[in-house]
């Protein structure tokens, strides 16, 4: 008989080790082993709730380890709490929204055992001081990886990632995308999986307003080329309609976010040329029959450009954010990443873009951000200071006063 998996609790012990250090008005956050920030939500009253996780020693294929963690600041940016989930088990909060006033919803991932041989997407809702409501956890036996939730019009959720049945052997990592359809409280409704390819992978997922779904990702052809994957399915996972970006040929090339613009299209971040570059950053522009309107690169030469995040600004004209990578750092050998802000209009064309660059830090990526206003945003991801071996959260406010 298969092993019972094993009951967790969420933790609400703030971490009082960890104190934020100032930066260029807002802050940074980190222990002892790396610590992430992946989404931020703005709430009425200005303050923020960011998802991410802590005491990671770092990635790998099987597991996320460390704690899944929440931050709630107040309009200042001042922090309120922080509360880790998880308990013994590896865990990772990866997408937030809010689903009424002052309770949340997280999406991640836990480990499905404590021998670290599976993972599980796992949902929790919490009050607004962080504490627990309800949680599920939803998986296979093998790895599912969680990358997005977001409220359906019936008030349950639709969470998106990837299921893979068996843990990768010599990173040739092979899985599908897969869809689940909750209730209000979380129980699970439907499950859909998605491929038809060694690889079919979901980053991005939101709810259509005449029904229905669309997700990003991308699909692999082999493992070294593959291609951005934009999906619609029905209100029961039926697939409407699935088109892909070969960006370019024999490389890889993946859709991170998506958003629903307001003149109805879909536009997707994506980057170009993952593999062996240069890297590109790229926007698509599709409706919602799947028709594309345009698609836009961003780059320069000997410089990679990464997009992780796009927002539809106040304005109407699309902010992305993610990195660029050059050079290499003397502390791990790896390329130099600054932290990106793009900002284009509705048609996609540049308007300004500002790399974050700060004396203080080797390495800092943007991995979330929200709109406060036109030219006034809050970013959230990660940050490596001068020769540590580890990242620390980065919350950082950021105003263009002349676009």
């Amino acid at each position: 008989m298969p092993t019972a998996k094993p009951t967790w609790t969420a933790s609400v012990t703030p971490k009082p080790m960890m104190v934020p250090q100032e930066i260029d008005g807002g802050w940074t956050l980190g222990g002892e082993r790396n610590d992430f920030l992946f989404d931020i939500l703005l709430l009425p009253d200005g303050g923020t709730l960011s998802a991410g996780q802590v005491d990671n020693t770092g990635f790998t294929a099987r597991i996320s380890p460390g704690r899944g963690s929440l931050i709630r600041t107040d309009a200042q940016g001042e922090i309120l709490w922080m509360r880790d989930y998880g308990e013994n088990l590896d865990a990772q909060l990866y997408s937030l929204i809010q689903v009424e006033d002052d309770r949340f919803v997280a999406l991640g991932q836990i480990a499905g055992s404590y021998t670290r041989d599976e993972m599980d997407m796992f949902l929790i809702q919490v009050d607004g001081d962080g504490n627990e409501v309800w949680s599920h956890t939803y998986g296979g036996p093998g790895m599912d990886h969680a990358r997005m939730v977001r409220q359906s019009s019936d008030g349950g959720f639709i969470l998106g990632g990837t299921r893979a049945d068996e843990y990768p052997t010599g990173m040739q990592y092979e899985a599908d995308v897969v869809v689940i359809k909750t209730d209000p409280e979380g129980n699970e409704l439907w499950t859909q999986t998605y491929g038809n390819s060694i690889l079919s992978v979901a980053w991005a997922i939101e709810p259509i307003p005449d029904g229905g779904y669309i997700f990003a990702g991308y699909t692999a052809k082999t493992h070294d080329d593959r291609d951005v994957l934009v999906t619609r399915i029905d209100d029961l996972g039926n697939v409407v309609w699935s088109e892909t970006w070969d960006l370019d040929p024999g490389e890889r090339d993946v859709g991170y976010d998506l958003i629903l613009a307001s003149d109805g299209t879909i536009v997707i971040a994506c980057i170009q040329s993952l593999n062996h570059g240069p890297r590109q950053g790229a926007l698509i522009k599709v409706d919602l029959d799947g028709n594309e309107r345009w698609v836009k690169r961003f780059g320069e030469e000997g410089v990679g450009v990464e997009f992780w995040d796009i927002m539809e600004d106040a304005d109407g004209g699309y902010v992305v954010s993610g990195s660029t990578v050059s050079g290499h750092s003397s502390t791990t050998g790896v390329g130099v990443r600054h932290a990106l802000i793009l900002k284009t209009d509705a048609d996609g064309e540049m308007l300004w873009r500002t790399i974050y660059v700060q004396d203080a830090l080797e390495h800092s990526s943007f991995t979330s951000a929200v709109v406060k206003g036109v030219g006034d945003y809050i970013f959230v991801g990660q940050a490596t200071y001068e020769g540590a071996r580890y990242a620390d959260m980065i919350w950082l406010p950021w105003t263009v006063s002349d676009e």
